[in-house]
Formats: structure tokens, sequence, C-alpha cells
């Protein structure tokens, strides 16, 4: 009894303090009862599915980029960003539609798009060594890449976008030579599309930094209006819109005391967009946007810009009224080119909406000098244009007056009217 009482106690000590009190099988009994296989491994697909939910979820959290609550916003934008670390398919369509949160009233929100634009596109992976240069063209190529995949909506923001990046200096000096590079094909590799997909983002840059385009004129007018534009005429036609950005387009900007800037007709650059306008093209519906850009060029750069393109007109003009040349006998066959008729017909109508528009610009620059000579006597510079004009700054009916010489020098007699029935 005393026995069964000791081990009754020993047991019970035993379990009080969590050891196992379970009778211990004899080594043939563990054998009996041991199955005869091992069960077989199993392997979860937790990871895949839970990979599958994300890419399925990708239209949910799109959704919420556009939510009221600027808490989803964010959380979006970061979602984004981190799937694209990993990898999951579809996040770089939703990293380009957050673009259009660069217009978010939000100061938050619009930060927090350039901070994940920053962390994609311009802070450099650790794998990449350790080099300036490398770091560079890094950052150039991930640009120029959105470019090229960005649609047509997405460009516009975009542009914000790189404008943003320059004026916040996140965009350097040393990256924006190296588009240069690209744009000039003197980095290894490059291909002309991506040389394109450069010049863009420079001309997205000038926004806030004309002075980018204002040091390489000579490049933009050898390589964008030199002969590789005969291949591709969108060259042309962006490093038109490139130039277009050394004049300050704002109306506000306009009235500012210091003057457009303006090239005196004989500059080379005008013999190129002559060249853009007049020569033939090997893809006539690239030729027409090229065409827009190259007479806004003149409009926003001559000093004289009828002066130019009164020539251009007279030569098209001549060419449609002369008739289509037969390749065979090299004589005219009387008949009308209709590529030759859509190009001199827009090319009337764009030359007569623009100088519309410089009518426009001669009334802010009067207003520019009636500012800077208020409270003070006119200057001879005032009198002059004013003399020229036949008006005063000052007039009541200064709108009157211009509206009557476009409607008569412009529609019914000079340009439009040389050409009416």
């Amino acid at each position: 009894q005393a026995s069964k009482e000791s081990g009754s106690t020993a047991d019970t000590e035993n379990a009080e303090e969590g050891l196992d009190t379970t009778p211990k099988q004899s080594d043939d009994e563990e054998m009996d009862a041991a199955p005869e296989d091992d069960p077989p491994l199993e392997f979860s697909d937790e990871g895949s599915e839970e990979e599958e939910d994300d890419e399925q979820g990708m239209p949910v959290v799109s959704k919420l980029l556009g939510s009221k609550v600027n808490a989803d916003v964010l959380e979006s934008i970061q979602f984004f960003v981190t799937a694209n670390e990993f990898k999951i398919e579809n996040a770089a369509e939703g990293i380009k539609s957050m673009l259009v949160l660069i217009w978010s009233k939000e100061t938050a929100t619009k930060d927090a798009v350039i901070e994940a634009y920053k962390k994609l596109y311009i802070i450099p992976p650790k794998s990449l060594p350790d080099q300036p240069k490398l770091v560079d063209i890094y950052v150039a190529n991930n640009f120029v890449k959105l470019v090229l995949s960005a649609s047509t909506t997405e460009i516009t923001s975009l542009e914000e976008l790189v404008s943003t990046l320059i004026s916040k200096g996140l965009l350097t000096q040393s990256t924006i030579a190296c588009l240069w590079d690209f744009f000039s094909m003197r980095v290894p590799s490059v291909t002309a599309r991506q040389s394109k997909g450069a010049l863009i983002i420079l001309s997205m840059a000038a926004n806030s930094d004309p002075e980018i385009v204002r040091s390489k004129i000579s490049s933009l007018v050898s390589v964008g209006l030199g002969s590789r534009w005969k291949e591709d005429e969108d060259i042309a036609r962006y490093a038109c819109i490139a130039l277009q950005k050394l004049v300050q387009q704002s109306k506000a900007d306009r009235l500012k005391s210091e003057p457009p800037t303006r090239f005196d007709p004989s500059h080379s650059l005008f013999e190129h967009l002559r060249q853009v306008l007049l020569e033939d093209s090997k893809t006539p519906s690239k030729w027409f946007p090229a065409a827009e850009q190259a007479i806004n060029a003149i409009y926003c750069l001559a000093e004289k810009p009828d002066s130019l393109c009164t020539p251009i007109i007279k030569q098209m003009a001549q060419r449609l009224l002369g008739g289509e040349t037969s390749h065979e006998t090299g004589e005219t066959t009387g008949k009308t080119n209709n590529i030759v008729l859509s190009k001199f017909i827009f090319v009337i109508g764009h030359v007569a909406a623009k100088t519309y528009a410089i009518f426009e610009d001669i009334q802010n620059e009067l207003t520019r000098r009636k500012n800077l000579s208020e409270g003070k006597e006119k200057d001879n510079a005032n009198a002059s244009l004013e003399d020229e004009l036949g008006i005063n700054a000052g007039a009541d009916d200064t709108d009157e007056y211009i509206q009557a010489i476009t409607q008569n020098e412009i529609v019914l007699k000079n340009l439009l009217g040389s050409f009416a029935p």
C-alpha cells in the first residue's frame, strides 16, 4: 500500500510540473504501433494564391486612386510602389494611373506621387555600381521608357510631373546632359525611338527651365531638323515643340517687363523649318503635325514671321497650280495632286490662324509697354509702335481696330482672299 501511495504521489508531482506521465512503450511495441509508410509531404499554395489575389485586386486599387478619401489614395499609391518592387503583374499600369494625381490640390497626395516616382525612377537600385555616369543613364533610360509607353492623356500629366521634378531639383543637370546624349545618339545602343523619347522629356523639362533648350539650340537644329526628320517627321515635330519653350507662352508672362526671345529671319533655324514645310515626306500623316509645329515655331521665334511664310505659301501655290508632273515624261499632266492640295490648304489655314493670334500678341505688347511707362512720359519705342499701327495704346477702340485689320487683311484680302473661288 505504501508503494502504491508513493507511486501515486510521484505521478501527481510529475503532472504538476507538466511532465509526460504516460507509460512508455517497449521498443517492440513502438515498432508494431508505427505506420507502415510515412505520410506524404504537402506543399502550400498560399504564396501563389496571394499573388493571384494581388493581381486580381489591381483594378480595385486603381479605382481607389480616385477616392475622395485622401487616406485611401495615399495607401493605393504605396500599394503600387510595393507591388512594382515585387514585380507583380500590371503594377506598371497602376503606376501610370497615378500620374493624373500630380494635379491634385491635396499637398500630401501630390507629394506622395512625386516621392513614388522618385523612388521608382530616380533612386538607383543597390545592385547598380556607384558611378555617376551609370546612374544618369539609369534615370534617363527610365524616363525615356516611361514617356514612350505613355498614352496621349498620360503625356500631359507626365509633362507636369517632369516640370515639377526639375523645379525641385530631383532631375539633376547631369541627368539632363545625359538625355541630350540620348537625343544625339552618343550613348551606345540608343535607338532612334529612344532618341525621340529623350527629346520629348527635354521639352517637358524646359517648361520649368527654358535654359535647357536655349543652351542646345544648335543641337536641336542640326539633329532634330537635320536629315533624320526625313525618315521620321515626329523628330521634327518634337524639335519644334522644344524650340517653342524658348518663348514664355502664358498671357501673364507676356505682360512682364522682359521682351520675348526673337530671332532674325536670316537665322539658319528658319531655313530648316522651311525645308520641313516644302520638301516631300515619306509619311504624309506625320507631316501634318510636324508642319503645324514648324509654323508655330516660326510665329513664336521669328521677328517677322509673315516675311518667312509668304514665300513658302507662294512656292506651294506654284507647285499646286502647275499640276502634277509625270514620272515618265517629266511634263505636267494638268491633274492636281491630292496630297499637295491638302498640304497647301493646311498651311494657309494655319498661317491665317497664327496671323490672327499675332495681333493679340501686339495688343499684349502694347499693354506691357503701357505698364512700363505708367506714371512716366511715353518712350520712343512706345510712340513708334503706336504710330506704326495708327492707334493709341490706351484707346478704347483698340480691339475694334485690330479686329478690322484681321478681317480685311487675313480673310477678305491677301492671304485667304487670294485663293477664294
